[in-house]
């Protein structure tokens, strides 16, 4: 597989008007397709709302010509707000993580990683996970926060997607969704890149040539926007 052929895109779901633009429909059916039969098989949830997919911030997308790949969600927080430490999100954090999250004042989360059965390791021999935790960092980077966070499904060995990154354990082998997760944090000393460095070449690639998910950028294929956005 060609990787220079994948094409990467960041949208924020507030855009309203790309709510109707395939690439926008197509990553929200991923998503919502994996993670309503994930939270269906951990907790027996029945109905999967789109809530948390509307609500991010920005929504991070690789396809290959028009099948989407993976999908990541990004929020941007700001901790020393008495209303962002309310959030429902930190309900699933013990205190004692909480707590460490709250020393810093901007953050990035990432979340919702999501990776097409069609494009699995064990089908074509790259890890998206890996790929796409690699442009999450490349995207707290090249940002004004402070810290990247997030809690990782151990079953699916995404904690050692992370550490390869050069996240930091704030706790490691917790319950939650019935399901073994570490809470994590990378800040721009600890973040690092991946192993292995043809894995870092597509993931520099992709972050190198992303395109923001918009209008003029759908309506015009010539169509280049500075690369890094403004958090």
């Amino acid at each position: 597989m060609d990787y220079k052929k994948i094409s990467s895109y960041i949208f924020k779901p507030s855009n309203l008007d790309l709510a109707t633009e395939p690439k926008f429909q197509k990553a929200y059916e991923l998503w919502n397709s994996i993670w309503s039969e994930t939270f269906n098989e951990l907790v027996g949830l029945e109905k999967f709302y789109s809530d948390d997919f509307l609500r991010s911030h920005e929504v991070s997308v690789l396809f290959y010509d028009e099948e989407p790949i993976s999908v990541f969600l990004y929020n941007q927080l700001n901790m020393k707000s008495k209303a962002f430490q309310n959030l429902s999100y930190f309900k699933n954090y013990p205190e004692q993580v909480f707590e460490q999250i709250k020393t810093y004042e901007n953050i990035m989360v990432m979340g919702y990683l999501t990776v097409s059965k069609n494009w699995r390791k064990s089908i074509t021999n790259i890890s998206f996970s890996d790929v796409h935790v690699g442009l999450a960092v490349k995207r707290f980077l090249n940002s004004n926060h402070q810290a990247l966070i997030s809690f990782t499904r151990n079953n699916r060995k995404i904690n050692d997607v992370v550490y390869r990154f050069g996240a930091k354990g704030l706790l490691k082998e917790h319950t939650a969704h019935n399901v073994s997760v570490d809470y994590i944090l990378i800040d721009k000393f600890s973040a690092k890149n991946h192993p292995d460095d043809d894995l870092q070449t597509i993931v520099d690639f992709l972050w190198e040539n992303y395109k923001p998910l918009t209008k003029e950028n759908l309506n015009n294929i010539e169509y280049i926007e500075e690369r890094r956005i403004a958090a």
